[in-house]
């Protein structure tokens, strides 16, 4: 089952490096005096300091309660000065933020602001936008067109749905060797969803000759990362004897992994395994 990943994406708090000290107050617990001194820099207009205060609202850390109002606040100002995290942020907050009022158009001009600079991820996140027709006409073209920039600057995400762009035909001539390319691309970053997607085109031949073995490999490595499709797949792939050796412990090992993850497909093949086979289940 292939899917694509539409959510957009957060940039984390990031600090320069002449906040270290300020940093290391708060992280050893002294949160209020390090916030008030930072606040202090914020107010003389220094936009890393507005910057990270607002990072601090946005996302609620070290113990300081989320404050969508104040981010915002502090974010705007820092974004007013150029800082291309405070724009992404900032359009995250107008875009995706639970509890916060939604205004695509001015998530979308801030995403735009932080592209001309170079940012992969407010790059991305254009794209997402157009692809889900958030704030603007849906346009998987304009979406393939934002997704093909970030990834250029390495955004894996963007790798990713580059992938099932061509991989669905949308926006783009439905072409499976550039989605497999982009798919391994993805997948030897270790990106899980393109790891399990590429064992999907190696066992279908979509792409690439027909390779059993490549694709246990690329499921076993998603399966690792908790995938519940390459899981339930490595299990049928044991049971059945369909491109490995048989083997009825290690099916029922990956189909109750499966199943505890709530994938009825994998319960009913866990029963029906230890029906036939109640010894490989104790």
């Amino acid at each position: 089952m292939k899917k694509i990943l539409l959510s957009l994406l957060f940039v984390g708090v990031l600090f320069a490096g002449e906040y270290e000290d300020t940093v290391a107050m708060i992280k050893s617990g002294k949160v209020t005096e390090g916030l008030s001194k930072m606040e202090q820099l914020a107010a003389n207009g220094d936009k890393n300091a507005q910057y990270s205060i607002g990072a601090i609202y946005l996302y609620g850390n070290f113990g300081i309660k989320q404050d969508y109002q104040k981010a915002q606040e502090w974010l705007l100002k820092a974004a007013n000065q150029g800082h291309t995290a405070a724009q992404v942020n900032l359009g995250l907050l107008y875009s995706n933020i639970e509890g916060s009022k939604r205004d695509y158009e001015k998530a979308l001009m801030w995403y735009k602001k932080a592209a001309q600079k170079g940012s992969a991820r407010a790059k991305y996140n254009i794209g997402s936008m157009y692809e889900q027709g958030l704030g603007v006409k849906k346009d998987y073209k304009e979406a393939l067109k934002w997704y093909k920039e970030a990834a250029k600057d390495g955004d894996v995400y963007a790798k990713y749905n580059i992938a099932v762009l061509y991989d669905e035909g949308k926006g783009v001539k439905q072409d499976y060797k550039e989605a497999f390319k982009w798919y391994k691309s993805a997948a030897e970053e270790g990106f899980v969803d393109a790891q399990y997607n590429l064992g999907v085109m190696y066992k279908e031949g979509h792409g690439v000759e027909k390779n059993d073995t490549e694709a246990y490999n690329w499921w076993y490595q998603a399966a690792n990362q908790g995938n519940v499709y390459a899981q339930y797949n490595l299990g049928v792939m044991y049971a059945t004897g369909n491109g490995v050796k048989k083997d009825k412990i290690k099916a029922y090992k990956w189909l109750l992994n499966a199943a505890k993850q709530g994938m009825s497909e994998a319960q009913d093949g866990l029963d029906l395994l230890c029906k036939e086979s109640p010894w490989a289940c104790k």
